[in-house]
């Protein structure tokens, strides 16, 4: 979010919607999901060990990332995790979409 406010106060505003998740209820309310995706991301890394295969932690941590905040917002949450590369070519696809992000911040009448 601040990337894409201006201000503190715009700011402020943004992050108001959000804040309730990041409550000690909310958190404690979704801390198994983490658990237990964690777990899973844990199994993954661990069945690299002996391999000799590189993993892409960023790809990997981006998947458990993605798949607890899915599991909170989502009915069918993703399974990221699950995927052999860690969804590289989503992850691709989502860092080049990253780059427009400083201009348009400058650009904002693009959005109205």
């Amino acid at each position: 979010m601040t990337a894409i406010s201006t201000s503190h106060d715009a700011h402020r505003r943004l992050r108001m919607p959000l804040e309730k998740l990041f409550a000690r209820r909310s958190i404690s309310r979704i801390e198994p999901r983490v658990i237990s995706r964690t777990e899973k991301l844990c199994a993954r890394l661990e069945s690299y060990r002996d391999s000799g295969e590189a993993v892409n932690l960023t790809n990997a941590f981006s998947s458990l990332t993605t798949d607890i905040i899915s599991s909170v917002i989502f009915e069918e949450p993703s399974d990221y995790l699950s995927d052999p590369d860690f969804n590289d070519k989503w992850y691709q696809t989502l860092k080049l979409g990253t780059l427009s992000v400083p201009l348009l911040k400058h650009m904002s009448w693009i959005s109205r």
